[in-house]
């Protein structure tokens, strides 16, 4: 019975290094792509809350801010683990603004009632952070790119 010579292990083992030098910074896209996906996911959840509580009461809310796992719109809205966010409104309600970021990328959401669409602004240090210290009410002067 023969073994393996000293250079076919060399060689598995630089095909294995080779393959891990290809892999591993796709996975690291594919986790940021992700966590983005959720941060954009959760900032749709709220601007669909703050519609439906438009739509039945006649005004926004101002949900607050935080990071994480939370509940807002009385139980009914998911903010995932991860993500920072802040919706913020004037006490009169007649308009919100609202801002999501996941801690792991550096990509900031945010949506509002005065402005159609979602903004994005790439390059924050800590999306999670900047999302929950927004003061705005609203998006026309918060200077992202829109989706």
């Amino acid at each position: 019975m023969r073994g393996f010579t000293l250079i076919e292990l060399m060689i598995v083992i630089a095909i294995i290094g080779i393959l891990a030098v290809v892999a591993i910074p796709q996975f690291q896209k594919y986790r940021a792509r992700a966590y983005m996906a959720a941060a954009l996911n959760d900032l749709r959840n709220v601007m669909t809350a703050e519609e439906a509580e438009y739509a039945s009461d006649g005004r926004y809310l101002a949900q607050g801010c935080g990071l994480g796992v939370a509940w807002l719109f009385n139980g009914t809205k998911h903010i995932s683990e991860g993500v920072g966010y802040c919706v913020n409104a004037p006490t009169d309600g007649s308009r919100y603004a609202a801002f999501t970021g996941h801690r792991a990328t550096t990509r900031e959401y945010a949506a509002g009632s005065d402005v159609e669409g979602i903004y994005y602004k790439d390059g924050v240090a800590d999306p999670a952070k900047a999302a929950q210290s927004e003061t705005a009410t609203a998006i026309s002067g918060w200077g992202g790119t829109q989706l």
